[in-house]
């Protein structure tokens, strides 16, 4: 009886049945799609040794660490490789010659 009662009821009003079930399918996407953009954030983390460590500047991830830090880093005890990174590989300005900086007349 309570079923058929929902029932009758759902369609009474077309409209915000519609709405509700569009409401629902949205929610459901949505979560669905932050929960892939999470796991994507933290993948390379997982898939990354556990005995890694990554160091940056105090300031911000735009500022590189000074070269000479590379070999006190070395130095600390159960170091066995250090390796260096660029966080920014783009053009401030574009060149004259494009992007790529090639001769576009050859």
């Amino acid at each position: 009886m309570l079923l058929r009662m929902l029932w009758r009821s759902a369609f009474r009003h077309k409209l915000r049945t519609g709405l509700t079930l569009v409401g629902i399918t949205i929610a459901i996407l949505a979560f669905g799609m932050l929960r892939t953009v999470i796991d994507a954030w933290y993948a390379g983390v997982e898939a990354s040794s556990s005995t890694r460590l990554v160091t940056r500047n105090a300031v911000s991830l735009v500022f590189s660490l000074p070269l000479f830090y590379r070999e006190r880093i070395r130095q600390v005890e159960g170091v066995t490789r250090v390796s260096y990174g660029n966080w920014f590989g783009g053009y401030y300005i574009e060149p004259a010659g494009g992007a790529s900086g090639a001769d576009k007349s050859r």
